[in-house]
């Protein structure tokens, strides 16, 4: 599969209640708006929650975002701009997102992916998750769910870009 890879300097940063706006956008590009604003200033302003942006210049074009339970971070969304997939972009912030799971200690990272999302199964099994549950009409369309994990052992290394 052929993939550009951008040439573009980006920047991570943990995203907070002033890029909210900017959430809702991507949000809606990406997802049809999933999360609404309530939400999305929930998940920005509480401690337990981790949200990461991934910016080219001042816009957000990437987001990954999660919630510590004990030692797990659930991995609850994880979204590219449509102009900037299938540039590695994705495993830029999917990379900082499991070593960001590390420094916080965590020994696992879980998340659910429709069933018949195959780049994202693809991108989450050449990291290392394994298919651990089914979950069957999980989604508002009928759906099916399929729920990943991958298990940090080694809190000290840091996560290689798989090849």
């Amino acid at each position: 599969m052929y993939q550009d890879k951008l040439i573009v300097k980006t920047n991570i940063k943990r995203l907070g209640s002033n890029d909210i706006n900017s959430c809702l956008q991507l949000d809606l590009i990406t997802f049809n708006g999933i999360w609404n604003r309530k939400h999305w200033e929930r998940e920005l302003s509480d401690p337990a929650r981790i949200c990461i942006g991934l910016f080219i210049k001042k816009e957000l074009i990437g987001f990954s975002c999660g919630w510590k339970v004990l030692n797990e971070i659930n991995l609850t969304l994880i979204a590219i701009h449509p102009s900037y997939q299938r540039k590695g972009l994705g495993k830029q912030i999917l990379l900082y997102f499991i070593d960001h799971a590390k420094e916080q200690k965590a020994n696992s990272i879980t998340l659910e992916i429709k069933e018949s999302n195959y780049p994202a199964k693809e991108l989450y099994k050449n990291f290392g998750f394994k298919e651990i549950a089914y979950r069957p009409k999980l989604y508002r369309d009928g759906s099916n769910a399929i729920i990943y994990k991958l298990s940090l052992s080694d809190t000290k290394k840091k996560v290689k870009e798989p090849i």
